[in-house]
């Protein structure tokens, strides 16, 4: 069951669509007042969330009603990994982390589904291969906020091909074979982006939002394979 607040959210926004269908949502100078917006919404009720409320005015549309205690249930299948309320808190955590700059991976979706259901149930199995699949097809309102900007970046590269890289490779093959580099000077590094707080006792964390500038953490790794890396290259 979803949260009480989507709900009344949800039937408040579809009770004004159905009130302007009807010709009755007029002002007291006889004006068309335009229905309630699910961003309005979202602010009148506390404690909704906007892709939540627009999934559940999408089951009162398609039932044709704005009682939710109206809605059929879905024919039975498997049963499901995750209730209402728990598909409701990964909503919540995958929005966090796209608001805190640092939006939510595919393994951290479900390192959440899977955190959920182990308190439920200590001998509860992880979720297969396909669920985060399955669960991005019942929450395509998430889709902006599950992509991390690396899988956009990779989309990016594929529609653009592969010539460049290959140039840029030949390129640098040249530099290494010109000045005789070794496999213990050559460097593979990522960075990452990374929020400033401190960490106390059981996982409290505050975070300061003025007096700090962004960073990045860099790690790197020798082709030959040697990490930490050595005064003397191996």
């Amino acid at each position: 069951m979803p949260l009480n607040a989507n709900i009344r959210a949800a039937q408040a926004v579809v009770s004004s669509r159905q009130r302007l269908q009807k010709g009755l949502s007029r002002d007291a100078s006889n004006v068309i007042r335009k229905p309630l917006s699910i961003r309005d919404a979202e602010r009148q009720y506390k404690g909704s969330h906007k892709s939540s409320i627009a999934r559940i005015v999408k089951k009162l549309e398609e039932a044709k009603t704005a009682d939710f205690s109206l809605v059929p249930e879905p024919n039975k299948g498997r049963p499901r990994l995750l209730s209402d309320s728990e598909e409701e808190a990964i909503i919540c955590f995958i929005i966090w982390m796209q608001k805190s700059g640092l939006p939510a991976s595919k393994g951290e979706i479900e390192d959440a589904a899977n955190t959920i259901r182990s308190r439920r149930d200590a001998a509860a199995q992880p979720v297969s291969k396909m669920w985060y699949s399955r669960f991005r097809d019942d929450h395509p309102e998430l889709d902006t906020s599950i992509l991390k900007s690396k899988e956009a970046a990779r989309y990016e590269y594929e529609e653009a091909g592969v010539e460049e890289t290959k140039q840029w490779f030949k390129r640098l093959s040249e530099v290494i074979t010109r000045y005789g580099i070794g496999a213990s000077e050559c460097w593979n590094a990522d960075q990452a982006g990374i929020r400033v707080g401190i960490l106390r006792e059981r996982s409290f964390k505050e975070i300061f939002e003025e007096g700090f500038t962004a960073a990045h953490i860099i790690a790197g790794f020798e082709k030959s394979g040697i990490f930490p890396p050595t005064e003397v290259p191996a």
